[in-house]
């Protein structure tokens, strides 16, 4: 009995550990090139407790993460990685002396908060939103850029229409 329990406990657990399928920059730029959809990207530390915590719950989120397949290209950058990537068309370094990648800074325009989650549309200016998520808050996010909403609506006016339901 023990054995069946522990058997179905590990299969549960396996669907819910797979979640978004994180691209590195360079494949994320690649995937770029041939479909024009937003990026989401999650810039973390290692160190992070906030970081592990939304890698374990809305990362893996199955909704979050099938939506995030469908509609986003992802991309998840550690903020102190120390090797060098190139990103439409400029190298970025890991900057020792501020123990951060030149690339984290560029994508969280400064602002150094992890976990910090990049939306960037095909056009448009890139949204940064620092700090851990909810799902609800998440699926409101996802689902303005997704679904091409942030073209027509302010940000305001679709969360105040929007009812979540993941």
């Amino acid at each position: 009995m023990l054995f069946f329990v522990s058997q179905v406990q590990a299969q549960s657990s396996s669907k819910h550990k797979k979640g978004v399928a994180w691209l590195s920059p360079q494949a994320a730029q690649a995937r770029l090139q041939v479909a024009q959809k937003p990026l989401l990207i999650d810039v973390y530390t290692t160190w992070c407790q906030y970081c592990r915590l939304m890698d374990a719950t809305i990362w893996r989120h199955d909704s979050v993460a099938a939506y995030v397949a469908e509609y986003f290209i992802a991309i998840k950058f550690d903020a102190e990685s120390k090797v060098p990537v190139s990103w439409q068309g400029t190298e970025y370094l890991y900057q020792p002396r501020f123990k951060v990648h030149q690339l984290a800074v560029n994508w969280l325009q400064g602002n150094m908060v992890y976990p910090s989650t990049v939306l960037v549309p095909p056009e448009g200016a890139a949204q940064v939103i620092p700090g851990a998520l909810k799902v609800a808050e998440v699926e409101t996010l996802l689902k303005y850029y997704g679904s091409g909403a942030y073209l027509q609506t302010r940000f305001e006016d679709f969360k105040q229409a929007f009812f979540p339901s993941w």
